[in-house]
């Protein structure tokens, strides 16, 4: 498996190339776009409830 970045996201990957197995490992097993997504997930339901209120106060 390649490690692969793209522009604009490009800067972290020389130095974290020569990381440790362990952090390479947890990087390519998903942890890391798993963690963001339920952050995104769970920051983001207050904000969702909010404008679903707002729109059946509305009707």
């Amino acid at each position: 498996m390649s490690k692969s970045a793209q522009f604009p996201f490009y800067g972290w990957l020389p130095r974290y190339l020569y990381a440790p197995t362990s952090v390479t490992a947890l990087l390519h097993a998903g942890i890391i776009n798993a963690a963001g997504f339920l952050i995104n997930r769970r920051s983001a339901a207050p904000y969702i409830g909010g404008i679903v209120e707002a729109r059946s106060a509305q009707r």
